[in-house]
């Protein structure tokens, strides 16, 4: 609901602001009407102002556009000149080239026996060279094919010398093979000895091993077993330390056991004197109601005799009020005085009644105060007495505990020390255990050592077997191929096809009669012809171009003639077109560019103008959608604010001075008599807790609601922080289950574990002692309750224990 409530007040807060905005829109309506009427004024000022300079620009147009078309005539006549001058010049230059083309081509010509001459002689050498050219090529096939025939004789010469080789080391490797098998059989020998002496060595440490492990199972049976008898001989010391424990608590729950036995007393007395008060509270009640129901008719029967008295005060005569006779005077005042008297007489009776009640109702509203008490120490009796109950178990317990002990505890822990200090047998065996372990020690090195002699014994039989097969297999085969090999090598005879071919080769070459000189000779001779058959041919490119080279001379010399006289007449032209442009006058382009600038402002300034009229109209227009939206926003303010009007009576119903207060203001007196009980069981009654929801505020003359939480004990009230830490977990704790009690009842069920995790380290022991029997008292409202603690002279209060131990190889968990 607060949420809502200050989004909602956003929301106000907008549409009023929208509201403020539209109110002062609407405030300018008249400016905006003005706006639009000065618009409209200048834009017809404007509008005067341009047609007049549109149609001064149209006059100036029509002149420039004649001066225009002139200027571009005279423009035309001058490129068509400057264009047959350009022509005239290039026609004169190709004449003058197509003149030098046809000097070169005369040199030529008279050259023509000359080039003849060498051509011949070009032909000459080159069919020369030809010839030796064919040979040359017949000569380099005959080479190519000697190729293959030399490189198959030259592979087979190497592969035979690396036969050799291999041949030769083969018979140096079988030399130093008979030299090594000599060494390797004497090795053998030696080994096979020294394997021997090991096998027997092996054999004694084997049997020593097997009295090493019977040595070490009998050594870990004695250490088990005074293993053993070292944590049964921890767990008696713990149980004598428990037992300690118990020695040292059994003073303070004996003074417990008297506190609750006197307290039982004094709260017995207590409620023996609230009895006595009762029947006296009972005895005040009724004189007072007695008097009470008497007060009525008193002040009837007072009301009738002053009005007696009234009556014959003011009358004289008549009949007597009292006996009905004719009331002389004398007997009116008589009457009077007695009524007077009887008055006073009643009067007096009725104060005394009054006084007497007030009295009575002071009484019974002090002893009413009083027996108010009687729950509480009702209830602080009985936890008393369950104190008493538990504290004379606890010491029974304890004394039952002392007594196991003594009996059979201390006899039984003499034992076991006694037990664990006699050692002699598990060092006799320990030494035992260093002295076989030591022979055992050397087993290692003998098995690595005689599984190395095994090894290169293997390996010398396998290598001695390897000899003897190399060099037989030498015998055999080897010795023979190294003698063909060496005979090969030293006749010659090898691939005899390949030298063959390689003969009848040469024969050819030398029939050829190949002579790489005269080739060379041919060579440059031709070469020193090269240029003949190249001059030929500009020769008769020369005689062919010689005609054609002359038509087109004359034909130069006709257009440049004709072109001549075209330039001259274009020249007449161009004079009479700028003296025809000279008599049109002034340029009138400045005027025009001025006319035609304030014509573009006057457009300029029209559109800014069309502009301000349009946003003028718009301006104008929107007011009327403005008052509409004023309506609507007017109508949706008014719903707003009633929405949060409902929103902050529910966000008050919803907050801590609503429900929330009516629901603490129910369930705080249940929490309050609760705690009270439960701190009363952990304090003897010394310790009391009050809930205060409302106090006075500071700014005015009202209450706020609050929640204060007020402790008294025997020395008045103290704020919380000047408790003792053991008081405040006493104060929490009480507080809490309380709580928990009543939120468990409010859920429909029921509390079913309860936790104290430490707690009592802030104790002292009467303190623990009361935290304790506070945990057994409220035991039976709990399925389970698990205290956590360090405390040992705790660990016997309960009776099942988790404990739980560290050791090296991690925790341990023993449920006692």
């Amino acid at each position: 609901a607060a949420l809502r409530r200050k989004a909602t007040e956003e929301r106000l807060a907008l549409v009023d602001a929208r509201l403020a905005d539209v109110d002062q829109e609407l405030g300018e309506k008249e400016a905006r009407q003005a706006a639009l009427l000065a618009a409209q004024a200048d834009l017809n000022v404007i509008a005067e102002q341009l047609a007049v300079h549109e149609k001064l620009l149209e006059q100036w147009r029509r002149a420039a556009a004649a001066v225009k078309q002139q200027r571009e005539t005279v423009k035309n006549l001058a490129e068509n000149l400057a264009r047959a001058r350009r022509t005239f010049v290039n026609l004169q230059t190709t004449q003058a080239q197509r003149q030098k083309e046809r000097a070169a081509y005369q040199l030529l010509l008279d050259q023509a026996t000359q080039i003849t001459a060498e051509y011949a002689a070009w032909e000459a050498a080159d069919a020369l060279w030809q010839s030796w050219q064919a040979k040359a090529e017949q000569y380099h096939a005959l080479q190519r094919a000697r190729r293959p025939h030399e490189l198959a004789l030259e592979r087979e010469r190497s592969k035979l010398a690396q036969q050799q080789d291999e041949l030769e080391k083969q018979a140096g490797r079988v030399a130093a093979m008979r030299d090594e098998q000599a060494t390797l059989t004497a090795s053998l020998a030696t080994g096979r000895a020294h394997l021997t002496e090991l096998e027997t060595r092996l054999t004694a440490t084997g049997q020593a091993e097997v009295a090493l492990h019977e040595a070490r199972a009998e050594l870990q049976r004695l250490e088990g077993e005074r293993k053993l008898l070292a944590q049964t001989a921890t767990q008696w010391q713990t149980r004598a330390r428990q037992v300690a424990a118990l020695a040292d608590e059994r003073p303070v729950v004996e003074k417990n056991r008297l506190e609750a036995a006197a307290m039982i007393a004094n709260l017995t007395a207590q409620l023996d004197s609230l009895t006595e008060q009762q029947a006296r509270h009972a005895q005040a009640r009724a004189e007072m109601d007695s008097l009470a129901a008497g007060q009525p008719g008193l002040k009837d029967e007072m009301d009738k005799l002053k009005d007696r008295v009234n009556r014959l005060q003011a009358e004289s005569g008549g009949e007597c009020p009292v006996c009905g006779q004719a009331l002389t005077e004398q007997h009116r005042l008589k009457v009077l005085n007695d009524s007077r008297a009887e008055g006073t007489q009643k009067a007096d009776l009725y104060r005394r009644n009054k006084a007497r009640i007030q009295e009575l109702a002071a009484e019974a509203a002090e002893l009413e105060k009083q027996l108010k008490r009687r729950p509480a120490i009702e209830r602080e009796q009985q936890a008393q007495q369950q104190r008493l109950a538990t504290t004379q178990a606890r010491l029974d317990e304890i004394e039952r505990a002392i007594i196991e002990w003594q009996a059979e505890g201390e006899k039984r822990l003499a034992e076991l020390q006694a037990a664990l200090a006699d050692d002699q047998a598990i060092q006799a065996q320990q030494a035992k255990v260093g002295s076989l372990a030591t022979a055992v020690q050397v087993k290692a090195a003998l098995d690595k050592e005689y599984r190395d002699q095994q090894r290169q014994i293997s390996q010398a039989e396998a290598r001695l077997q390897e000899i003897e097969r190399t060099i037989a297999d030498w015998q055999q085969t080897g010795v023979g191929m190294l003698a063909a090999v060496c005979q090969r090598l030293n006749t010659q005879n090898i691939l005899p096809e390949a030298q063959a071919a390689l003969a009848k080769l040469d024969e050819q070459a030398a029939a050829l009669g190949y002579d790489p000189a005269a080739h060379e000779t041919a060579r440059h001779s031709r070469q020193a012809l090269a240029q003949a058959p190249g001059r030929l041919q500009e020769l008769k490119q020369a005689q062919a171009a010689v005609k054609p080279l002359d038509e087109t001379l004359a034909d130069l010399a006709r257009q440049i003639t004709e072109q001549e006289g075209n330039v001259a007449h274009l020249a007449q032209q161009h004079e009479a077109a700028v003296a025809q442009l000279e008599a049109a006058g002034p340029d009138s382009e400045a005027e025009l560019l001025t006319v035609e600038g304030k014509v573009f402002e006057l457009r300029e300034a029209a559109v800014a103008v069309n502009r301000r009229v349009g946003a003028a109209q718009q301006r104008l227009d929107v007011l009327a959608d403005l008052r509409r939206q004023r309506e609507e926003l007017t109508a949706e303010r008014a719903d707003v604010t009633r929405l949060i009007q409902r929103l902050k009576v529910l966000e008050k119903a919803c907050g801590r001075d609503g429900v929330q207060a009516l629901l603490i203001e129910h369930a705080l007196p249940e929490i309050e008599e609760t705690a009270n009980d439960l701190l009363s069981r952990l304090t003897g009654g010394d310790m009391r807790v009050t809930f205060e929801t409302q106090k006075p505020m500071k700014t005015r003359e009202a209450m706020a609601e609050t929640l204060e939480i007020k402790i008294e004990d025997s020395t008045g009230g103290r704020p919380y922080e000047n408790y003792s830490g053991g008081e405040q977990f006493r104060i929490n704790f009480a507080i809490r289950l309380a709580l928990s009690h009543i939120l468990a009842k409010r859920a429909g069920a029921r509390l079913r574990t309860l936790v104290i995790d430490e707690g009592f380290g802030s104790q002292d022991p009467l303190g623990r002692q009361r935290l304790v029997e506070a945990i057994h008292a409220v035991q039976h409202d709990f399925a389970r309750v698990l205290v956590i603690t360090h405390i040992d002279e705790l660990r016997d209060a309960f009776p099942t224990r988790i404990e739980v131990e560290k050791t090296p190889a991690g925790s341990v968990i023993v449920v006692n």
